[in-house]
């Protein structure tokens, strides 16, 4: 049975500001958190929808995944994982939806996550959900600290 679950969090930085440094996360997270990204490689596509990235992380060995959707209108993507990580640790299947909304000013973002999944046992949901925010507050504190860094 597939379960949901949303988290909404307000980021300091513009959406489009956010959302062109997410579609260059390849290069931008090895950098700004090579603690817990040590690389992310691109095995086929471009980068956008039906692409498929190998994440090398620091505690997990790796995750592969597939960019399932990917809407620059909305500022949306969703990626799913194939392998690694936590699939047939914790989940039979993990799918994250990230949408990045206009705040309440032009120098805000409400980021929307959403994940779909299938759990084996009791997953530790909060602390995947508490690495992903955090994954993109560094994102934030990267474009704070650098203003002229993916504008638009």
């Amino acid at each position: 049975m597939v379960t949901t679950t949303f988290e909404d969090v307000e980021l300091n930085a513009s959406s489009d500001r956010l959302w062109n440094a997410l579609k260059d996360s390849s290069n931008l997270f090895p950098k700004i958190i090579p603690d817990k990204i040590k690389s992310i490689e691109l095995l086929e596509g471009t980068g956008g929808t039906g692409s498929v990235r190998l994440l090398t992380f620091g505690p997990a060995p790796y995750v592969k995944e597939k960019v399932e959707f990917v809407d620059e209108e909305s500022k949306t993507m969703t990626v799913s994982a194939l392998e690694g990580g936590a699939i047939g640790q914790h989940f039979t299947s993990f799918k994250r939806t990230a949408a990045f909304k206009p705040g309440k000013d032009d120098t805000t973002t409400l980021l929307s996550i959403s994940v779909d999944y299938e759990p084996i046992g009791e997953p530790p949901l909060e602390q995947i959900k508490s690495s992903l925010v955090d994954l993109l507050k560094a994102e934030e504190a990267f474009l704070q600290a650098n203003a002229d860094a993916y504008t638009v």
